[in-house]
């Protein structure tokens, strides 16, 4: 689910996270004591002021003091570069540089001033064309199926293996929208259904239930500020199209919430995410929300494992979480440092390895994770898919016959900063990619 872009602090900063994604950095601080006399965030203003000072060397170490809570963090990396730029270090700023590099990342650093002593550097032209490497397209997906519902703003999906039709999520118009195979396309939900904007899908095929994440966020339609931070799970009978049943989360503090995505188990438990921090289920037969987890995080995408004894959530702030459901407790899990799994989206799981969608850096990509035996660390990261000509920005997705199904061009860079549409965008047909992994 996409919120207002966090800015790296620098004057020249990307948009890396969605807008609770930098605090699933700050659940770190806890564990971290080699910078115990300020936190994270605290570094990081310190960094922007020292910046806009022209205090480099401040600059520098409040930057690097950032980094002991978060070392795969891309932007923290990015500006240490340019810190060791400005002070006349070239060696450790091609390092560092070579770093994002070897992460698959691009940069355009010609167009950054803090990086215009090393343009002449040869080293530095090599780094140049190992960045523009990672913008060549990886296309192994094929089109899937085309919905002529630009306007709606379609977020997820879902598939009924039963009655072989697909199901839409819609963001800006607040409904489901099905379509068929054959390219028959209506509305699943009902105007009285009082939705908000609808996100992640996900179908109980055994139990006939479509369940949806809902949010209220500025980009639906009728969106009002008193509703910000109202987020339910909707259950639907998948034959009759009936609303069955409404969920909402409530933790008794006065919380907001955001929901996103949505997992179930065979058993019929659901699992649902929330980009302001909490991990939500719903046991067969209950009629209230359970908190599973808390923390600052923003959780995106979930996926079970084989078993369904453990949840699999993508952190947008800071990687891949684990939750051993038996114990009820979760972890952030291990990772190599030539590598950034920060702005994972959507999630799957498939042969034991799990499928991610990131769109919080550049180039967008479709990540392969595999996973250890013990589930409790990340052996290898493979770019499947990168800068494919049909991207927007790719968002959800779920398996399907041995395939990655997933949205490819969903519209969030259509809005303003308000989450009013820009009344200048050309709204494209939302196109559904397919993946093979068999």
């Amino acid at each position: 689910m996409r919120r207002l872009p966090l800015r790296t602090g620098r004057r020249m900063g990307r948009s890396w996270a969605r807008a609770a994604g930098i605090l699933g950095l700050v659940a770190l601080m806890a564990a971290c004591s080699r910078t115990p006399e300020l936190t994270y965030q605290q570094h990081r203003e310190a960094a922007r002021e020292a910046y806009q000072s022209e205090n480099y060397k401040s600059y520098l170490q409040h930057t690097l003091a950032a980094q002991n809570f978060s070392p795969h963090h891309q932007g923290l990396i990015y500006n240490a570069a340019g810190g060791y730029a400005l002070l006349g270090q070239p060696a450790d700023a091609m390092r560092e540089l070579r770093r994002l590099a070897a992460m698959g990342l691009s940069f355009n650093l010609m167009g950054d001033a803090d990086f215009r002593s090393l343009t002449q550097l040869r080293p530095f032209q090599t780094i140049l064309t190992d960045m523009a490497m990672n913008r060549v397209a990886i296309i192994a997906s094929r089109r899937w199926m085309v919905v002529a519902a630009p306007e709606a703003h379609i977020e997820g999906i879902a598939y009924d293996p039963v009655d072989k039709m697909t199901y839409f999520g819609a963001v800006r118009k607040r409904k489901i929208l099905y379509q068929t195979n054959a390219g028959e396309r209506g509305d699943f939900s009902r105007p009285g259904d009082s939705l908000m904007a609808v996100l992640g899908l996900a179908i109980d095929a055994k139990q006939r239930t479509l369940w949806a994440a809902t949010a209220a966020l500025p980009q639906m339609e009728n969106f009002a500020a008193g509703r910000d931070g109202q987020s339910a799970l909707v259950a639907y009978h998948l034959d009759t199209g009936k609303k069955l049943s409404e969920f909402r989360p409530d933790t008794g503090d006065g919380r907001y919430y955001g929901f996103n995505d949505l997992a179930v188990a065979r058993d019929g438990t659901v699992y649902v995410s929330d980009s302001r921090g909490t991990i939500w289920l719903l046991p067969p037969g209950r009629s209230q929300l359970r908190l599973l987890f808390m923390a600052q995080e923003s959780f995106q995408g979930l996926a079970l494992s084989d078993d369904d004894g453990t949840l699999f959530a993508a952190a947008y702030g800071s990687g891949i979480w684990r939750f051993d459901l038996a114990t009820q407790t979760g972890n952030l899990l291990p990772y190599g440092l030539n590598a950034s799994l920060l702005g994972v989206d959507g999630l799957a799981r498939h042969n034991g390895y799990l499928i991610g969608v990131q769109n919080g850096l550049r180039p967008y990509r479709i990540l392969k994770m595999e996973i250890s035996a013990g589930l409790d660390s990340i052996t290898a990261i493979t770019v499947m898919e990168r800068n494919h000509p049909d991207y927007g920005e790719p968002t959800l997705g779920q398996m399907i016959d041995g395939k990655f199904v997933y949205v490819a061009n969903s519209p969030w860079a259509k809005y303003d900063d308000s989450g009013a549409l820009s009344l200048r965008a050309q709204l494209d047909d939302i196109v559904i990619l397919s993946l093979p992994l068999d």
